[in-house]
């Protein structure tokens, strides 16, 4: 792949990656097969390095049990290796991954994908995921866990897997990676400079004046490239992944500073600084290309016939999360203007109706979908959605170390409350559901969501041939958490008991499970009514 940079503020530093990609062929179903990987030095002195002993195996067959890890926004921070330990701790070896979304937090910065394990406190992506970090917590050593030398990974797209604009005079990555902008934008220079180029620099034109995924594009085999949105069977499950992911721009109102809502006044006469609100990247509003593959995949035999149908995106339908609003739709400009033409005000509004609450969710609840898994917000908490016939879970869990909070009941209040953005509680309708197996408490009251800092939490979801019917599948989703302050670690195990008091609390829990409804073919999705079309005012 191209080389990428390393670099914070200043000027990235180039850094070669290479990708080796090898195919194994005539495996046996349900047989791991042990294998080694050898690298040979390059000159005269032809020195090998060989790793560990590892196992790979075949697509699993309908009726096989697996184990598939559900976790998503990692981004370097310190208790992803601690999270992934724990993983190994509570279930063994996984069979796979399902990511929904945000590895790193800058895309194209090297080191967030394979800095050397003692670099720092954050765990690069893949040291975490191969067993391979070096993080201390609480006086505690963790090193991740090595799940992808055995399990494959299924990635979905987020908001941090994006690059922004590579054509901005600061040559900071960070700085490029926030500068993103809408598609539009870069088709309007290219129109008002009236290229006419070869479609593959055409391409390149476009993505460097307003954002790319090449990076990601590079590090993973995407089965439908060039979509970032695809389809894959593993054992009885069916998993769509989608490519639901907009640019995060702060929830403020402060017009010193850019945010979701409007431009920075600073930053008005200088129309190549604007971050054009919360664009989304890849349409999939009803009618888009996303939309209609999607329909058609909810559609297919290999779908209807899934024992458990898994549907995977980055932002959230629902949640209680900071991260959820405004609306997911592209953000309508209203541009002010004083008397002598000069740009005084560009705010942005999300009144058009969200996306994936009235385009996607009915298409995946009239098609059955069993389980939706999202990420974003960096908290757990669930939500059903029942009809007559089934009821479709929505899961986020992706708690790994820092969290925006949860607001629920009131109790909280997100930074920006209008009509896009409810004060507390999930903007789009559902209520959230409290665990199942061991409460979660916040001062002392049951809570349906963990955003306490300091812990992590990951899901796993099981499935298996029905005891009663060999033909079928069970399939449940159990929710576990992590305190390094808990256990033999906290205060209360390491102070000298009293009688009669409660053992503490173990350090790794499993505090949730829930059961997916076997599957039923579905009719063929409906048609959904078009949701009205964003729009934008001139304001004088």
């Amino acid at each position: 792949p191209e080389p990428k940079g390393a670099g914070r503020s200043g000027p990235a530093a180039p850094v070669d990656a290479y990708r080796h990609h090898a195919v194994v062929r005539n495996l046996s179903p349900g047989t791991r097969t042990p294998y080694f990987v050898v690298s040979v030095s390059a000159g005269n002195s032809r020195q090998q390095l060989r790793s560990p002993s590892f196992t790979l195996a075949p697509a699993p067959p309908p009726n096989a049990k697996v184990r598939i890890l559900l976790t998503s926004d990692h981004q370097n921070l310190p208790l992803v290796a601690a999270n992934l330990q724990k993983v190994s701790q509570a279930v063994g070896q996984v069979d796979a991954v399902f990511f929904a979304g945000d590895a790193v937090t800058v895309p194209d910065r090297a080191a967030e994908w394979f800095g050397h394990p003692k670099a720092s406190g954050h765990p690069a992506f893949f040291s975490a995921l191969q067993g391979k970090a070096s993080v201390t917590v609480r006086g505690q050593p963790f090193v991740g866990s090595p799940l992808l030398q055995h399990a494959p990974l299924f990635p979905a797209l987020g908001n941090h897997d994006v690059m922004g604009r590579s054509n901005i005079t600061n040559t900071s990555l960070t700085a490029r990676f926030e500068a993103s902008a809408p598609r539009s934008y870069a088709q309007k220079l290219y129109e008002q400079a009236g290229l006419d180029l070869p479609a593959d620099q055409r391409t390149k034109f476009l993505e460097d004046n307003s954002f790319n995924t090449r990076t990601v594009e590079q590090l993973f085999l995407f089965p439908e490239a060039p979509r970032k949105y695809y389809a894959a069977t593993f054992g009885a499950v069916r998993l769509v992944v989608l490519f639901a992911a907009n640019a995060y721009r702060a929830a403020t109102l402060d017009s010193a500073h850019t945010g979701r809502y409007s431009e920075a006044t600073a930053d008005l006469p200088h129309p190549h600084r604007w971050a054009h609100g919360q664009h989304i990247f890849e349409p999939i509003r009803r009618g888009s290309e996303q939309y209609e593959w999607l329909r058609q995949e909810l559609r297919s035999e290999a779908f209807r016939r899934a024992g458990v149908r898994v549907v995977m995106l980055h932002h959230p339908i629902h949640s209680l999360g900071a991260n959820i609003g405004p609306h997911f739709t592209d953000p309508e400009p209203h541009l002010k203007l004083d008397h002598r033409g000069q740009v005084v005000a560009m705010r942005y509004e999300y009144s058009a109706p969200d996306q994936l609450l009235h385009d996607v969710a009915p298409l995946l609840e009239q098609a059955q979908v069993d389980l939706v898994f999202t990420g974003h917000c960096h908290l757990w908490n669930r939500f059903r959605s029942s009809s007559t016939h089934h009821t479709t879970h929505y899961l986020e869990s992706s708690h790994v170390g820092n969290t925006f909070g949860a607001f629920h009941e009131g109790r909280q209040r997100r930074p920006v409350a209008d009509s896009w953005e409810m004060s507390s509680g999930d903007p789009n309708g559902l209520a959230p559901v409290l665990p199942t197996l061991h409460p979660l408490n916040d001062s002392g009251r049951p809570v349906p969501y963990l955003a306490a800092p300091g812990v992590t939490a990951f899901s796993i979801l099981e499935v298996e041939p029905s005891a009663t019917s060999p033909e079928q599948v069970q399939a449940q989703v159990t929710s576990y958490l992590y305190d390094p302050n808990a256990g033999s670690n906290s205060k209360k195990a390491k102070a000298k008991p009293k009688k009669g008091d409660p053992p503490a609390p173990p350090a790794l829990l499993a505090f949730d499970r829930f059961t997916l409804s076997p599957a039923t073919a579905p009719a063929p999705a409906a048609e959904i009514p078009a949701a009205p079309a964003a729009g934008g005012t001139l304001l004088s």
